[in-house]
């Protein structure tokens, strides 16, 4: 994060916590600010696109944050990665800003599908959910810890990332391969 050469990192700490490390002084004096708003760990960390005051943090608490450096009290909660047939919560592994349209957001989660969010959109349920059409079959045939599907192979998101036109989207697979999405409408996986 850059913001006119003040603020130099992000850092993922300990358990649950963001670190932000600001320069206050040509000296290299350095100010730390700990933020603990997770529940559990926090995987990732995005920064805005031509905005770098704003970004978004993902946990294993299933939790979608919003902060603003301006100022760093509450942050804004954007969105609760849930299970599409139990509605549980999942962790996020990852999650990536469309570099052409920056309010779409993607996530990883610690299932098969991949959530494409509008975040400018009041409802929090998501714009798109993709995945490729044999793990989306897997995942609708009791996909619970103690199903044949979930010990043969849990598949989840590990990664996913937008293409530098926005139009598609790259997510890779635990014990899988990496899939590109088509978000154009032009094709599909």
């Amino acid at each position: 994060m850059d913001m006119n050469h003040a603020l130099s990192a992000t850092s993922l700490g300990k358990p649950k916590r963001l670190r932000i490390c600001e320069r206050v002084s040509r000296e290299h004096n350095v100010h730390t600010t700990t933020l603990d708003f997770h529940h559990n760990r926090v995987k990732a960390v995005e920064v805005e696109p031509g905005n770098p005051h704003n970004f978004w943090s993902g946990s294993e608490d299933g939790n979608v944050l919003q902060f603003d450096c301006r100022s760093l009290r509450e942050p804004v909660p954007l969105f609760q990665c849930r299970a599409r047939y139990d509605r549980t919560l999942v962790e996020v592994k990852h999650l990536s800003i469309n570099p052409v349209n920056p309010h779409l957001l993607a996530l990883a989660c610690g299932d098969p599908f991949v959530r494409v969010h509008d975040r400018r959109m009041a409802s929090r349920e998501p714009l798109l959910m993709l995945c490729p059409p044999h793990l989306a079959l897997a995942a609708g045939s009791g996909s619970g810890r103690g199903s044949r599907a979930w010990r043969c192979g849990h598949h989840h998101t590990t990664c996913v990332s937008f293409g530098s036109t926005g139009r598609r989207l790259a997510a890779s697979y635990h014990a899988d391969h990496c899939y590109s999405f088509d978000l154009s409408g032009e094709g599909s996986v």
